[in-house]
């Protein structure tokens, strides 16, 4: 589905031009506006074509384009992933399970094809019944053809541009700022970012100056579970022995050899809470994990934080208790959540700065 690119803008406030292309390597497609429908034709000579750009990327910084859908164009597992050779291609379509979920009745369930390699992108039509269009030419079925950023395609009626993270990096540049919250500069994806990633991110930031109204679900590497949940963390805990339980924890996190590759997840307070499971379509933060619930729990904040499991199968476990489906029990800070089969510390922003603080020379 995407993200809004009103949530992508607060990026550029806090990461620099090189670490934004560190951690985005790959290339976007930005839904267009119903207002940018006019564009300059992009030439036939490649040696003009950057200029064209330019201009295309300049009358879109004019444009709103908070509600525009951004679609990140890195394959994420191997359910919209497929190998051949030395390219890797993403499906676009309607049904979910695709690389590229275009929600858009008009577009074909598989409808085409992204294809990047050695020589770059290229983009194949899957025989969609509205077609496939690159630069307002509708292409011929199973044929795959180059594309370059700035290039308008149209899977049947919903248009993109497709960019380099360069040209992404530069219309941000052009456009509003957005206050750091954390939110802008981690970028909720559903389904979360490596610690990693997250540590190039947080290392470009002044940490003093982000807003600390999230949390996050900090997965537990398989290998690390039973050290770093060795000592309970009692919901009746002193605060003292919370925070001293918690730095333990957090400890032992660092030392798995698998905590770079770790799933970071952000929580964003809402007034109907914060969803967790495994269906895109219903949850807001997605877990790809085949023994946890479409819809498993979900995190509220209400003076404090809070957790209900969704009437779940295989339990929603807090520390080793399962929780009785419906009924919302207090969440604190450095306690561990079990989604049937997927172990997470719930961490605060300080939680995180501290685990961050301890990889980054490690990664």
């Amino acid at each position: 589905m995407g993200i809004f690119w009103g949530d992508l803008v607060g990026v550029l406030r806090s990461i620099p031009r090189d670490n934004f292309l560190a951690v985005n390597p790959s290339s976007f497609l930005l839904e267009l506006p119903e207002s940018a429908r006019k564009l300059p034709l992009l030439p036939a000579s490649v040696r003009e074509r950057r200029t064209f750009v330019e201009q295309r990327l300049k009358i879109l910084a004019q444009e709103d384009l908070s509600g525009a859908r951004v679609h990140y164009l890195a394959p994420k597992g191997n359910e919209s992933v497929s190998g051949t050779g030395l390219t890797k291609a993403l499906v676009v379509g309607r049904k979910q399970g695709a690389g590229v979920v275009i929600d858009v009745n008009t577009v074909s369930k598989r409808h085409a094809e992204l294809r990047v390699g050695v020589r770059g992108w290229s983009l194949a039509d899957l025989d969609a019944a509205n077609g496939t269009f690159i630069e307002g030419r509708r292409m011929p079925a199973g044929r795959a053809l180059p594309i370059t950023s700035g290039m308008v395609v149209e899977f049947s009626s919903y248009r993109a541009l497709f960019l380099a993270p360069e040209d992404v990096y530069e219309l941000l540049a052009t456009g509003a700022r957005v206050p750091a919250m954390v939110s802008d500069v981690l970028l909720p994806i559903p389904e979360g970012r490596r610690l990693r990633d997250v540590v190039e991110i947080l290392q470009a930031v002044d940490a003093s100056d982000l807003a600390t109204q999230s949390a996050f679900l900090v997965q537990v590497p398989t290998e690390a579970e039973d050290q770093v949940l060795s000592e309970p963390l009692e919901a009746h805990a002193s605060n003292d022995m919370t925070q001293a339980i918690s730095a333990t924890r957090i400890m032992h996190l660092q030392r798995s050899r698998q905590v770079g590759n770790a799933r970071v997840h952000v929580i964003v307070p809402s007034k109907s809470g914060v969803t967790v499971g495994r269906d895109a379509r219903v949850c807001d933060v997605v877990v790809d994990h085949v023994s946890v619930s479409k819809a498993h729990c979900r995190i509220m904040f209400d003076k404090s934080w809070g957790i209900v499991d969704l009437d779940t199968r295989n339990g929603t476990f807090l520390e080793k208790e399962r929780l009785p489906a419906g009924l919302r029990h207090n969440l604190r800070p450095g306690q561990g959540v079990l989604l049937s089969g997927y172990r997470v510390l719930f961490l605060e922003l300080k939680h995180l700065l501290q685990l961050v603080s301890k990889v980054k020379g490690n990664l």
